[in-house]
């Protein structure tokens, strides 16, 4: 009869309170490991199981038990159909009834064998408190939580071995009590096999993937095991019998013997520790780092200490390349930070000079279509600086630094800025682009504009790049939710692209992902726009998705609540009231920009009348004679818009009225023989509504106003008051780009304060020296001598301790505003410079804080 068999356990309890832990072991204990084939192969050769060895360990049963009466209960039953548990996981703490001691002590009344672990953080009970209590120290090991998966398969695996041997011995000694009295011939086969059990018993401990080492009260080795021959590089006849203090380093043998006197006047068991800091020693004298567990056992009631040891050399090894592989990480990313900020120095230095000098352009006197030009050329600049920005964001999106800010912001401006910096792209693909807002969409609103703009920059471009013919439209509308203080609009950008397939359309927001991934792919990008598109959305609490048929076209959607402004309504543009309730006639092919046209002309108070071709608008013309301006698309089939005007001219009642022409930005100059004396005017699409309405102020001889809450020229006041102080303040201005030089002296200009511009940070401490200065704009980045420093020995000089430094520089990551800070400085703008956070700075310093 092969005993291991029978008496073959993997029954193992759980008792405690909560349901996670249960959870948790039960998928650390059905965890096949490849070591532990190892056991499966010694009980084949120890017990004669014939037929092919297994290669996994098979699974335990576990059973669940969240208090000490129920896990009794469980026992009981166990125990009635003669399937006991091995052992027990039994936690300290279990309100409201029994603790982990008292629970122990029933069980173990009902099953004395049971082997059982107790599971805790924190130390309710001393272990001398638990041995003295429950008298079975040699059952009982402590597991620390959180548990180390590990140490639970070490202790299920060692201790259901362990009952499982203790009743095979249990069984041995039936054997041999009713062989006694047998023949002398069968007693001595009965010798022999008791013999083979003491040597598979013995292999089992030698086949252990643990060093195990057992020593008496006085620290003499009683037995060991291959795996410590192997750690220790002893043959088992050099040690036994030897002090255990001859495997520790003699530095640490002294303390070592105090410690192990103390353990056996109070023993207890002690898990592997992966914590304290134990090192063994070899033979030749080299340490190397351990982990030791420890369990008390009686035998023949003599104490003995049960040691298990891990060679933890190789995890040690890891933790030191792991730490190379962190200082690595952390060098790269310091290379990477520094690379951003140089590339961010290296951009923004020639960008505050074009945007800069485009910004005075449109202050001077300019045609209509050159400032539509310059403000798209600012557009453009703007978007190029946008795609810096980008890459920072998303550095600082990985790092979890972004940070979501709330201005306040006219929603019309961000949604009509965009076509400024996509426009040309649109002309050459020969596509329409539309926007349309809603009349009932607030636009006075509170958010971060710059994250808004940016996501609709990314949609409306991948729009762009996957369209071929057709359209790209953006719309804006309320959610049915909103009110007064907050709305909640829903974005839309629609296009009649390739589409994207069903199977590819959630793929889309991952980073470095396109809809088509083939090498071949015919469209180019990083695949990044769609990822720091959703992860915007998702930071301003938002959601996005997209809807998308193949050949067909895609819309992506995103919604996002706002604030709405409490001082300020929507921008109304009053038409003259002799005006309003003019009939319009509007032709375009096109039926969105038909509908945009007709919502636009609505909210401006007159009464539109639609055509989809130059035919039906002259059909509409004979039946409407008191139409009072026609406006009419450039491009359409059939009949032009040129063609339609001279038609429409040769009708007696509107060869003087007023035409306005819609025309894209690329056939603006085939328009050009039209002019406002033939009582024609020109209007560049996309159509904006400020523009709309200029136009039909213009072309019906008529003055307008747009009524606003308040006044959006915010640089007037500010240069007026700083102008009070032309013969009070001086300026000391250190650059050395002569681009830079001219943007920040006009800009300085302007408020009549003298200013002196020097290159670099000597010729500034030079002529500090000579000039009573108010003021010092310090670049950061100079030759000769560098803002920084010039700054840290203007301030080793006491006379100078109050001049107002302030940093001027294309240095804008994150903590260079610190290092500007420390150096001395008193404040810090960033280039681009912006003309209002200029006039704000000056103010601040050379009025305010004077």
């Amino acid at each position: 009869m092969n005993l291991y068999s029978e008496h073959k356990n993997k029954r193992i309890l759980i008792i405690d309170d909560n349901p996670s832990i249960h959870q948790d072991i039960n998928k650390i204990l059905n965890y096949l490991s490849d070591r532990d084939t190892l056991f499966d192969e010694t009980k084949n050769k120890l017990f004669g199981k014939s037929g092919v060895i297994k290669t996994r360990q098979e699974s335990y049963e576990i059973d669940s038990a969240f208090q000490g009466k129920e896990g009794l209960e469980l026992v009981r039953k166990a125990n009635s159909e003669n399937r006991p548990y091995a052992m027990a996981f039994v936690d300290v703490r279990m309100p409201p009834g029994w603790d982990g001691i008292e629970t122990i002590e029933y069980v173990w009344e009902e099953s004395p064998d049971l082997q059982v672990v107790i599971c805790t953080a924190f130390s309710d009970y001393s272990w001398e408190d638990i041995a003295c209590r429950l008298h079975k120290a040699d059952k009982l090991l402590i597991l620390k939580k959180p548990f180390d998966n590990i140490e639970v398969r070490q202790l299920a695996n060692a201790l259901t071995e362990k009952w499982m041997l203790t009743k095979v011995a249990a069984s041995k000694a039936q054997q041999l009590e009713r062989m006694v009295g047998k023949r002398t011939s069968e007693i001595q086969e009965k010798s022999k096999k008791l013999e083979r059990s003491e040597t598979q018993f013995r292999t089992l401990i030698e086949t252990a993937p643990i060093g195990i080492l057992i020593a008496d009260q006085d620290g003499k080795i009683a037995l060991i095991n291959r795996m410590i021959e192997k750690q220790f590089c002893y043959r088992e006849n050099e040690i036994l019998g030897k002090e255990v203090e001859i495997l520790i380093p003699e530095r640490l043998r002294n303390k070592h013997a105090f410690n192990r006197k103390a353990y056996f006047k109070c023993p207890y068991n002690r898990t592997l520790d992966q914590n304290q800091k134990l090192y063994g020693r070899k033979k030749g004298n080299s340490e190397f780092p351990i982990e030791i567990g420890l369990s008390f056992i009686e035998f023949e009631q003599e104490p003995l200490a049960i040691a298990f040891i891990n060679d933890i050399t190789e995890r040690k090894k890891a933790e030191i390349e792991l730490q190379r592989a962190k200082n690595t990480a952390e060098s790269a990313s310091r290379a990477k930070s520094e690379f951003l900020a140089n590339m961010s120095h290296e951009i923004r230095t020639p960008m505050n000079g074009i945007i800069g000098l485009t910004d005075l352009l449109l202050h001077s006197r300019l045609s209509g279509e050159q400032t539509q030009y310059l403000q798209m050329v600012k557009g453009s600049a703007s978007q190029l600086l946008s795609i810096l920005n980008d890459i920072l964001d998303f550095s600082k999106i990985e790092a979890g630094q972004l940070q979501i800010e709330k201005v306040e912001f006219n929603l019309r401006t961000v949604i009509e800025s965009i076509s400024d910096v996509v426009i040309h792209r649109v002309e050459k693909k020969g596509l329409e682009l539309n926007l349309f807002i809603q009349n009932d969409v607030p636009v006075y609103l509170i958010g971060d504009p710059a994250r808004l703009r940016q996501v609709l920059v990314n949609l409306v471009g991948n729009a762009i790049k996957f369209t071929e013919r057709g359209e790209v439209t953006i719309a804006v509308e309320p959610c049915k939710d909103s009110d007064n203080k907050q709305v909640e609009l829903h974005f839309k950008v629609a296009d009649t692209g390739i589409g994207i397939p069903k199977n590819r359309q959630e793929d889309i927001f991952k980073s470095f992902t396109q809809a088509d991934s083939t090498t071949t792919r015919q469209y180019g990008g990083t695949g990044l726009g769609l990822t720091i598109s959703r992860q915007l959305v998702n930071m301003m609490d938002g959601d996005i998705w997209v809807e998308s048929e193949v050949h067909k076209g895609s819309t992506f959607h995103f919604i996002i609540r706002f604030e709405v402004q409490k001082d300020q309504m929507q921008t109304e543009m009053s038409l003259p009231v002799n005006i309003q309730g003019i009939k319009v006639l509007a032709v375009d092919d096109h039926s969105t920009n038909r509908l945009i046209l007709s919502e636009m002309l609505k909210s401006l108070k007159v009464i539109p009348i639609l055509a989809s071709s130059g035919k039906v608008a002259l059909e509409l013309l004979n039946k409407n004679k008191d139409i009072d301006l026609i406006i009419t698309d450039y491009q359409m089939p059939e009949m032009s818009g040129i063609q339609l005007i001279e038609k429409i001219r040769e009708i007696a009642n509107f060869k003087y009225k007023p035409v306005i022409i819609l025309t894209s930005v690329g056939k603006s100059k085939k328009v050009k023989n039209l002019h406002e004396k033939d009582l024609v005017w020109t209007l560049t699409k996309p159509i904006k509504q400020s523009y709309l309405f200029d136009s039909i102020i213009t072309s019906m001889g008529k003055s307008g106003q747009r009524k606003r809450f308040q006044v959006q020229d915010t640089l007037t006041p500010k240069i007026e008051k700083l102008k009070c102080l032309e013969d009070k303040a001086r300026i000391l201005l250190a650059e050395d780009n002569l681009v830079n030089q001219k943007v920040a002296t006009a800009l300085l200009n302007r408020t009549c304060i003298p200013v002196d511009v020097v290159g670099d940070g000597k010729s500034a401490m030079e002529n500090l020296e000579k000039i009573n200065y108010s003021l010092v704009l310090m670049d950061v980045q100079m030759p000769v001598m560098d803002g920084l420093a010039t700054t840290r020995k203007i301030r080793e000089n006491k006379k100078f301790e109050s001049l107002p430094i302030i940093a001027m520089t294309a240095h804008a990551m994150k903590g260079d505003k610190e290092k500007c800070l420390s150096a001395g400085m008193n404040d810090y703008i960033s280039k681009p410079i912006e003309p209002a956070e200029l006039y704000s700075i000056l103010i601040k310093w050379l009025l305010e804080n004077k």
